[in-house]
Order: structure tokens, then sequence, then C-alpha cells
């Protein structure tokens, strides 16, 4: 089942280019008469691609699962939304699922599709002080050691 479009080096922009049509400013794929939202999604290193997903949306949870199990096309698309919505949970997951011996595969996997090779911290938040703010950047940097080996 395919829960996001995306385009890839901007190849696509409008709706008809993903196989949408519009109606009353919202997005349907006419074969299953889907319904899908217009965003910017994953960037591959030149900016957020184009792109759409399928209402539902799931929660943090049901995107990883697909993140996990996808197809590329929908792999990105999911992690893009884990990364604009969901840090803290991502944080967490990948806390927890050190404790429980991923596969190389997985791991590889979660390393490259979050961009994990920087340690970004991507849960400081204002209001945070000083210590609170470099604990999160620890947690980020055991993240990305682990994750990279």
């Amino acid at each position: 089942m395919k829960y996001f479009l995306m385009s890839t080096l901007f190849n696509k922009e409008i709706a008809a280019d993903f196989g949408l049509v519009e109606k009353d400013g919202r997005f349907f794929r006419e074969s299953d008469n889907s319904e899908w939202v217009k965003c910017q999604l994953y960037d591959y290193g030149w900016g957020d691609e184009n792109g759409f997903y399928k209402l539902p949306l799931g929660d943090f949870y049901e995107l990883i699962n697909i993140v996990l199990t996808g197809e590329k096309e929908d792999s990105f698309g999911a992690a893009s939304i884990i990364m604009n919505r969901y840090n803290d949970e991502l944080k967490d997951f990948l806390l927890e699922l050190m404790n429980q011996s991923p596969s190389k595969k997985s791991k590889e996997l979660l390393f490259k599709t979050f961009k994990l090779k920087w340690g970004t911290n991507r849960t400081a938040k204002n209001g945070m002080n000083i210590q609170e703010i470099l604990k999160e950047a620890q947690d980020w940097e055991k993240i990305k050691e682990f994750y990279s080996k």
C-alpha cells in the first residue's frame, strides 16, 4: 500500500504529476478515492522534495514501521514526517532499540534514513537550560556512535 508520493530531484510538482486530481482544494487518487495532503518531504541533500501523504497519517509507531518495512518512497516519506514532528519519540525509540540488539541491516537503514552521522541534537528546545541541552546532545551522540557501527 502506498502512503507517500514523492518527487526525486524535483521531477514532480503539481498534483497531476503524482497521479492525483484536485477537487475543492483537496487531493484525491481516483483509482481508490483516497485523499492526500500536499507537503514537503525528504531532503536528500538538495532541499525538501515535493510530495503528498495519504490520509489518515499514522502515528509515530505506524510511521517507524513504514520506515523499517516499506519501499523506498514510503520509507523516506515516513522518515521525513518523523524528523519534522516526532524527534522526541525518535530519540526514545533509537535509545530503546539499542538495548534490543538490532540487526546490522536495521542499524544501517536507521543510520542512513535519519541522517545520524552528524549526531545532530534534534530535541533541544527553547526554554531548556544548558544541562538539559547537553544531556540531549549526549543522547544523540550515543545514538550516532551506536548506529554507525
